[in-house]
């Protein structure tokens, strides 16, 4: 077994270093960030009409259904813009991939309990319908292509 450590451990090298590698070029072509504005402007799309469509109803929904798309149109646009600068190198854009998730998430809440402070007449329903529509835009893109 002694003797098939160092083939074992060369080919998972190998192999990790061709994955990170992989991703690196993906993540620095053209089309790929492309790709990712236009999920991003997908989103700012449905979320407008949710909010345009609900204005039908009454103007409370409406304002409401704006907080949920900005608590989650503004996070992914800046996360868009991060990761458009593209990284060094491959580890590097991992962790900020990694990085950016977890402050989108943040981004988003805080938005959220903003909203609940500053809008004493939110309706929730509005807020959570508007924020899934944009959200779940990304399918828009896979059939738009």
């Amino acid at each position: 077994m002694a003797e098939l450590t160092p083939i074992i451990c060369g080919f998972v090298k190998n192999t990790c270093a061709n994955k990170i590698s992989s991703i690196k070029l993906v993540a620095n072509k053209p089309w790929c960030i492309k790709v990712m504005w236009k999920i991003v402007g997908l989103q700012w799309v449905a979320g407008s009409l949710v909010c345009l469509l609900l204005l039908l109803v009454s103007r409370e929904h409406a304002t409401s259904a704006a907080w949920g798309v900005t608590s989650v149109a503004v996070p992914s646009t800046l996360f868009a813009a991060r990761l458009s600068l593209g990284s060094r190198n491959a580890m590097s854009g991992v962790f900020v991939f990694l990085i950016g998730e977890f402050l989108k998430v943040i981004a988003s809440v805080a938005i959220l309990f903003v909203a609940y402070r500053l809008d004493p007449s939110l309706i929730w329903w509005s807020v959570v319908l508007a924020c899934a529509v944009t959200l779940k835009s990304y399918f828009l893109a896979f059939f738009l292509r």
